[in-house]
């Protein structure tokens, strides 16, 4: 129920909030969109990045070839006027102008991408819905929902025959087992809430991240409520990754805080050219990276101690 609700609130908010945080899977290539795994792991030039760039497991280069094979031709032509480099108004950016770079955009969107199933994909929701009066063959969204179930394997650790050794692989035990030692009451100590409080400081209004991501607006969380911001975050390995990600791009052995990714979001830098920019080295905003990064230290505390039971990602 709680997807459907996320989905139906990230749909909806493509018209309230500008640009955003997202998220997904692969090597790192740069500080582009996000999230920086292969099934969830980060492999690529960037240490700590999120962006998706060129997957190195055979899972996740099977949704990379169909995605520019079949996908990006269509999103580029339905979607770039208003998703693309010269961004309108409330218009996320998941559309790169260079077809080298658009795996690494639209695959780290969570304004595109959502959960990636056909109900909770707000590329496939916003198709169904008309979305702009633009028509999509019926072609054309198989094509779609096919890249989707690819990326889907590619995320999940590159099921069917990807190597268990391979850093995609490692970088999946790794998020389960972060996920499974993060805690409410370390993350209620830590203060995380802050995080929806933090306010932009771009002449534009002083807006809060709660204010569009108080319940995971493109794939990023803020929320008041410690419960239920520690429930979507620990949950979501999407959401998880815009806090933390791997410290290598090769060979993956930690988790650490994702300050590449966050920096971006808050200074606009390619992907999030439309976001609000915020001030993470001062005010509320050095706030919520301290209190982020005493999260990081009492997770990490656990994770060393390996008494953390089972993940807690779906």
């Amino acid at each position: 129920m709680r997807n459907i609700l996320f989905t139906a609130l990230l749909a909806a908010g493509l018209a309230g909030c500008v640009g955003g945080i997202d998220s997904p899977t692969g090597t790192d290539n740069g500080p582009g969109s996000n999230t920086g795994s292969n099934t969830g792991s980060d492999t690529g030039s960037n240490t700590g990045s999120n962006d998706p760039g060129t997957p190195t497991g055979d899972a996740g280069k099977a949704s990379k070839k169909l995605f520019d094979d079949n996908v990006y031709p269509i999103i580029s032509a339905k979607c770039g006027g208003c998703h693309g480099a010269n961004l309108q108004p409330n218009a996320p950016a998941f559309v790169a102008t260079d077809a080298t770079k658009g795996y690494s955009m639209a695959a780290s969107s969570g304004a595109l991408v959502g959960n990636l199933t056909a109900s909770g994909a707000p590329i496939l929701s916003l198709i169904k819905a008309g979305h702009q009066n633009v028509t999509y063959s019926t072609d054309q969204v198989t094509k779609i929902t096919e890249w989707l179930a690819a990326e889907t394997t590619a995320r999940a650790g590159g099921q069917g025959g990807e190597d268990p050794n391979s850093p995609a692989a490692i970088a999946t035990r790794l998020e389960n087992e972060w996920s499974a030692c993060m805690s409410l009451a370390n993350f209620q100590t830590a203060n995380m809430i802050i995080w929806a409080s933090v306010n932009s400081n771009d002449g534009n209004g002083n807006a809060t991240c709660g204010s569009c991501h108080n319940t995971g607006y493109e794939g990023f969380t803020a929320n008041g409520v410690a419960a239920t911001g520690f429930e979507i975050i620990s949950t979501e390995r999407l959401q998880m990754k815009q806090y933390f990600t791997l410290d290598s791009t090769t060979a993956p052995t930690k988790m650490i805080v994702n300050t590449t990714n966050l920096n971006a979001v808050a200074t606009g830098t390619e992907g999030h050219i439309g976001h609000r920019r915020f001030n993470l080295t001062a005010n509320n905003g050095l706030a919520a990276m301290n209190a982020l990064n005493a999260f990081y230290t009492s997770t990490m505390a656990a994770v060393t101690a390996k008494t953390c039971g089972e993940t807690k990602l779906k």
